[in-house]
């Protein structure tokens, strides 16, 4: 698609209404008979690994891109054009999430005082904008698709407002509640799991019907570096295909996790997901680790020389040269980040190379979604796209046989202010979306 130009709508200078409420369909439902992300992420190939083809979660719109947690944006049709699409908001843009339509793409943005509007795009154009409700200020929103248009997914009262619902078949709910309970709404069908859930734990798919999150909160790593004081000592699998039913498969005596949610990914590269998590201490720092589902550890990554340094995991893809898996995290994201990447080696994650001058996370946010894998120049193989150390604009960072560089911007209005998200579309083509301090939302590609 050519350069053109775009549109810059407001609530009040917009030609669209701003609605009570959006039309919606019929729900629709995904390939493996519900909406959950029950595939792999990624499938072999010759010469490496590949982003798997098929639309990912292409009825469900997430903050951090998969139901799995894995930030990585499927296709590699890249990214048309170089101006984004842009839309004003009334308030401050603090979330997006994003399904593909026919034509364009669906998008949700939530402000920090709870307002949440749907926009459409298409072509270079915002076709529809309205407004589809409220969440509590600061819950991250989740998207789902009824017949072409996004829709709100309304969390229940009970449920913690810094986590969010899981949608599970075609009317359940899987959630985390105000007291750290895991609940599984379905109908008038209610279960509950005492598994002592992070406040802002997100539950992430395994597998069909499977899933794992964070639990049995401790204080005893007070860095505090992510919202509040609370980190993990288990990771809890979950199965909701007969019901719910828990159990732990890793215990931490000494580390904690330290972050909301594992990322369950292929690090191994024999097709299985693993769950990949940061451990952290106060004699080490944090340090990646990948568990089978099972509870084994897998491999571990180099910690730093002292406590209080976070390393931010994102993302598994094939990011390698010649199409090698690796695992993609900010180091230190608030006090110099550097984006590195690693590959797992025998039992250990060995860095392979790095870039400096980014930064990942603001400090004392719970907003983790700061960065994700997509194929924006459409040669077949993944970039990291990260923000820069000031926060001001999007890299999107190319692993090449001497290391990384930088193969695109994406310029910013003021710092940050949103998660990094994206969507493929149905003619392979890539979105990407963000929104700055200046309350505008950018979307490149449409």
């Amino acid at each position: 698609m050519a350069p053109r130009r775009r549109a810059v709508l407001g609530a009040a200078a917009s030609g669209l209404s701003l609605l009570a409420g959006c039309p919606t369909g019929e729900r629709g439902r995904s390939s493996d008979g519900g909406p959950e992300d029950g595939g792999e992420d990624l499938t072999t190939a010759t010469g490496g690994h590949t982003v798997s083809p098929r639309v990912d979660d292409g009825l469900v719109g997430y903050t951090h891109v998969r139901a799995s947690g894995n930030r990585v944006l499927g296709g590699n049709g890249g990214l048309s054009g170089d101006e984004p699409v842009t839309v004003e908001t009334d308030g401050r843009p603090t979330w997006l999430v994003a399904v593909p339509t026919d034509p364009g793409s669906d998008w949700l943005v939530a402000t920090a005082d709870g307002v949440v509007e749907r926009f459409a795009v298409s072509d270079g154009t915002v076709t529809e904008r309205c407004r589809v409700g409220e969440l509590p200020g600061g819950t991250p929103p989740v998207g789902r698709r009824e017949a072409a248009r996004i829709d709100l997914l309304d969390p229940l009262e009970d449920a913690s407002t810094y986590s969010h619902p899981v949608p599970v078949d075609d009317a359940g709910q899987l959630f985390v509640d105000a007291d750290g309970g895991l609940v599984l709404v379905d109908g008038d069908d209610r279960q509950r799991a005492a598994v002592d859930a992070l406040p802002d734990a997100r539950p992430v798919a395994v597998g069909p019907g499977r899933y794992a999150l964070l639990g049995g909160r401790t204080e005893r790593y007070p860095h505090g570096a992510l919202g509040d004081a609370v980190e993990a000592e288990r990771v809890v699998l979950a199965d909701v295909r007969e019901g719910l039913s828990t159990r732990t498969v890793v215990d931490l005596d000494g580390p904690v996790v330290e972050g909301i949610a594992p990322v369950a990914a292929d690090v191994t590269g024999d097709g299985i997901r693993n769950l990949l998590v940061t451990l952290a201490d106060s004699q080490s720092g944090a340090r990646l680790a990948a568990f089978t589902t099972e509870g084994d550890r897998v491999a571990t990554g180099p910690g730093f020389s002292s406590g209080n340094r976070w390393r931010h995991q994102l993302c598994v893809a094939p990011f390698g040269p010649d199409g090698e898996l690796e695992v993609a995290a900010v180091e230190t994201p608030h006090i110099g980040g550097t984006a590195r990447f690693y590959r797992r080696d025998g039992d250990e994650l060995r860095s392979v190379t790095s870039r400096s001058g980014v930064s990942s996370h603001a400090y004392r946010s719970r907003n983790l979604d700061g960065g994700l894998a997509a194929d924006v120049d459409g040669d077949g193989r993944p970039e990291l796209v990260v923000p820069t150390d000031r926060r001001g604009g999007l890299l999107a960072l190319a692993r090449t046989e001497d290391g990384v560089e930088v193969r695109r911007r994406f310029a910013l209005g003021g710092e940050l202010a949103s998660n990094v998200t994206g969507v493929r579309n149905v003619d392979d083509s890539l979105a990407l979306g963000a929104a700055g301090s200046d309350g505008v939302v950018r979307v490149w590609g449409e």
